[in-house]
């Protein structure tokens, strides 16, 4: 393992040389202690958590699948009740595809930048398929539970009826 190039704890160092397991102590309890002497008082280690999530079967229909303004009201409103802080939104609807039905609409691609990084949302009615990617910093502050809340805000909005992928990616160079 890789430490951050400034001292450590033997503690630290114990649980890192031991797999996450050390004088009794679990993995949860070990990459605490590696966080709060590697991570947290670090400003140069990074740690984070990329949330995805692809989602089939979304109704093609609904409001946020198409209307800039709905998904944008929606996104703003789910990272602000995460507790999140947006600090700019870019939202764009593509043209309907060739050869769709008369009155079919194209999708949205969305994105807010966060304070502590950013949400993207892409939709694809004519898929009845949406793809959402948050992620979040945790130096300073461990925001992983408000980037949970807010994937779980969204794909409870789009309701998917088909199936539902989702993958959770620690980044940075602290253990997960």
């Amino acid at each position: 393992m890789l430490f951050a190039m400034r001292a450590v704890s033997w503690e630290a160092m114990r649980c890192a040389i031991g797999g996450g397991r050390e004088g009794g102590r679990e993995g949860g309890e070990c990459r605490a202690i590696l966080r709060a002497r590697v991570g947290r008082d670090n400003p140069a280690a990074m740690d984070g958590l990329h949330l995805t999530a692809d989602l089939e079967g979304c109704d093609p229909r609904a409001a946020p699948m198409t209307d800039v303004q709905a998904l944008r009201s929606l996104c703003v409103q789910a990272v602000r009740d995460a507790g999140l802080s947006p600090v700019a939104e870019l939202f764009h609807r593509f043209d309907a595809p060739a050869g769709a039905a008369d009155g079919s609409a194209g999708g949205i691609t969305g994105v807010v930048l966060l304070a502590e990084s950013h949400l993207a949302v892409h939709t694809w009615p004519e898929r009845a398929a949406v793809t959402l990617d948050a992620y979040v910093c945790n130096v300073g502050a461990d925001n992983s539970a408000r980037a949970e809340r807010l994937l779980d805000a969204l794909l409870a909005a789009f309701a998917p009826g088909g199936r539902v992928v989702r993958h959770r990616l620690h980044r940075g160079s602290t253990p997960a």
